[in-house]
């Protein structure tokens, strides 16, 4: 039986092809823009020679881009090129279809699990959820201007919280405010993306730093008629990238990036997930620009790693250092009273250029 939304999502792609072609001027363009090779020509003169086949040449680009072209663990070396090849980036992320399978396996797959360990050096544990997400509505697929407009206008986040509720509740949204508060020069009057919110909490929170605009990317799609609250899932953004390159100021992310590729949410599997995510962070900032990017860790030190399938990683040195390439951390704020292993720790990275 063929899979509509998979369908769907491969007319995305061949729409992504057409789009690129578009914006970097031909196909050969396209193939020099991502760093690839290609079998059918040798040179742009002759692929601009060439006629266009969406098809045959988006499969040619996207079959290569296996995760070890854009990301490898390591000290980053393969992980971030110098310079990133941004545009290969979006083009994984646009063919970044929801998992085929369904449920997602209850332990991490033997072919894929020395990547997921690091080379065994990832302690594992076990809490398995099936979650299916990616590719649907949120689970809040439209947010309300009014109350929105509420949230804004209360007088502390108590009170905020009775308009949008906080996802992790008043200990966490207080310690969120607090340290947008040390950095709000990052984004008083400024624009950025938030990564992963089912609710519009940290959006709000943003907005009450002062932020003008952020931009949610979010598996489900959700609905926004708020001026100062855009929407759009992971394929649309890396569409948009494609079509009109643009930057922003800041991101922001809060227990989001520990899922990636877990299939938990019914994503993809994909062992480096979290990785890519902080690449493509990079590629959205300015030069300057500020990643606000909450991490959960076993203890106040993050002194350990572990993979906790599917439910989520914590992260210690191993994996923060690969998650960190390209970044200059700035400063590390410890929730006083959220609790570790219920909250996540913000470090506040900025993109050096």
């Amino acid at each position: 039986m063929v899979n509509l939304h998979h369908l769907a999502c491969a007319a995305a792609l061949i729409f992504g092809a057409y789009a690129a072609m578009l914006a970097f001027g031909s196909p050969g363009a396209v193939i020099m823009a991502t760093g690839l090779p290609h079998s059918r020509s040798s040179g742009l003169e002759q692929h601009q020679q060439t006629p266009f086949d969406p098809v045959t040449d988006i499969t040619a680009i996207t079959s290569r881009l296996q995760c070890g072209d854009v990301c490898a663990y390591g000290k980053g070396r393969a992980w971030m090129p110098s310079p990133p090849q941004c545009a290969l980036v979006w083009l994984r992320l646009l063919s970044s279809c929801p998992a085929t399978a369904w449920p997602p396996p209850k332990e991490p797959p033997p072919d894929l699990l020395d990547a997921y360990t690091m080379g065994g050096q990832i302690a594992r544990g076990e809490w398995f959820f099936q979650q299916r997400y990616s590719g649907k509505q949120a689970f809040a697929p439209t947010w309300e201007p009014a109350s929105l407009d509420a949230a804004l206008r209360a007088p502390d986040v108590q009170e905020m919280s009775k308009h949008v509720q906080p996802s992790y509740g008043l200990s966490v949204a207080s310690y969120v405010e607090e340290v947008l508060s040390k950095h709000r020069s990052a984004v008083q009057g400024k624009a950025g993306i938030v990564w992963g919110s089912e609710r519009p909490w940290a959006e709000v929170l943003l907005a009450r730093a002062g932020a003008a605009h952020t931009t949610t990317i979010e598996y489900g799609r959700i609905t926004s008629a708020h001026p100062r609250f855009t929407t759009a899932t992971p394929p649309g953004l890396a569409a948009l990238m494609i079509t009109s390159p643009r930057s922003w100021d800041f991101a922001f992310t809060y227990s989001s990036l520990e899922h990636s590729g877990l299939g938990r949410y019914g994503d993809a599997l994909n062992p480096w997930g979290d990785m890519e995510a902080a690449v493509q962070t990079w590629c959205l900032l300015k030069p300057g620009g500020i990643f606000f990017l909450g991490l959960p860790c076993k203890d106040a030190r993050c002194s350990q790693d572990e993979l906790v399938w599917n439910a989520h990683r914590f992260y210690g040195p191993l994996r923060l250092e690969e998650v960190f390439t390209g970044y200059e951390v700035i400063d590390t704020v410890r929730p006083a009273n959220a609790g570790i292993g219920k909250a996540s720790v913000i470090h506040v990275l900025r993109k050096p250029w």
